[in-house]
């Protein structure tokens, strides 16, 4: 029998409980990072989803432009919409953002400022540019074709469905994108000409 005196039991019952602490310690730590990544997961969707929304915004806004262009014709100018559209509030998840890259975080909240500043820059344009309905079509193809990038860019870090609606409205961007593109070259190519022909 052991005395109180003897105390070669103690290493051993020291020991297995520090590593039973640690055990614990461990287990809890894995099940909050898959905790973490759950969270950073959903939020990543949410985010997605907002993003996503606001491209088709942005195409619908050019498409609404190009109608009243049309409808209003050479005889008045027509009022233009030149508020872009506004990016949904993205979610107010602390454990979701924590967990969420660092680097793709940034991504998305650059958006909604980018667009800020843009808007900003299109206000002061409305007084003086004739030419308006470039500037914002310019905007809205930028910043619609960044969300859906970044969109994107979420739902595969994150291993999410990819988007199964909005399609048409980003080939619609990446249309006029490149018609307007064309449209620069010739435009351009017609000033060469002229100042040649001087």
């Amino acid at each position: 029998m052991l005395g109180l005196s003897d105390w070669s039991w103690l290493p051993g019952v020291l020991s297995a409980g520090v590593t039973a602490a640690l055990a614990s310690a461990g287990v809890q730590a894995w099940r909050d990072r898959g905790k973490g990544r759950s969270s950073a997961a959903y939020l990543a969707l949410r985010i997605a989803i907002a993003l996503e929304a606001f491209a088709h915004d942005c195409s619908e806004l050019i498409a609404e432009n190009v109608l009243l262009k049309d409808i209003g014709g050479a005889a008045e100018r027509p009022r233009y919409r030149t508020r872009l559209p506004p990016i949904a509030g993205f979610p107010d998840d602390g454990e979701g953002w924590r967990a969420l890259n660092l680097h793709l975080a940034a991504e998305c909240l650059g958006i909604r400022n980018a667009v800020s500043v843009t808007q900003s820059s299109i206000r002061w344009a409305v007084e003086y540019d004739g030419d308006i309905e470039d500037r914002v079509a310019d905007a809205a193809i930028e910043h619609g074709l960044a969300a859906w990038a970044t969109a994107g860019r979420l739902r595969a870090v994150y291993k999410l469905p990819p988007a199964s609606y909005g399609l048409e409205s980003v080939r619609h961007l990446q249309e006029e994108q490149k018609r307007r593109a064309e449209e620069v070259e010739r435009r351009t190519a017609r000033r060469a000409e002229r100042e040649t022909a001087r």
